[in-house]
C-alpha cells in the first residue's frame, strides 16, 4: 500500500511548528523522515506518526536538574 505524503507546510501544521522549524530540523539531521521531489519536500504520513510516538516515548524519560 502507498503511503499519503504531506508537504512541509502540512506537516508544520500537524507538529505545531513552523516550515522554518522543519527546516532547520531537516538541516541538523533531527524531526520526521522526508524526500525531495524536485523542489518540493515530503513527509510520509507514517513516517509522522512514526516521529512522534518517538516523541512520545522521550518525554517520559527523567529530568535532570542541573548543579
Amino acid at each position: 500500500m502507498l503511503d499519503e505524503f504531506l508537504t512541509a507546510a502540512e506537516t508544520a501544521i500537524l507538529l505545531d511548528k513552523t516550515e522554518g522549524t522543519l527546516r532547520w530540523m531537516r538541516c541538523k539531521g533531527k524531526g520526521p523522515a522526508y524526500a525531495k521531489k524536485g523542489k518540493f519536500v515530503l513527509y510520509a504520513r507514517s513516517e509522522i506518526g512514526a516521529y512522534l510516538k518517538e516523541k512520545e516515548r522521550g518525554a517520559s524519560g527523567t529530568t535532570r536538574m542541573r548543579p
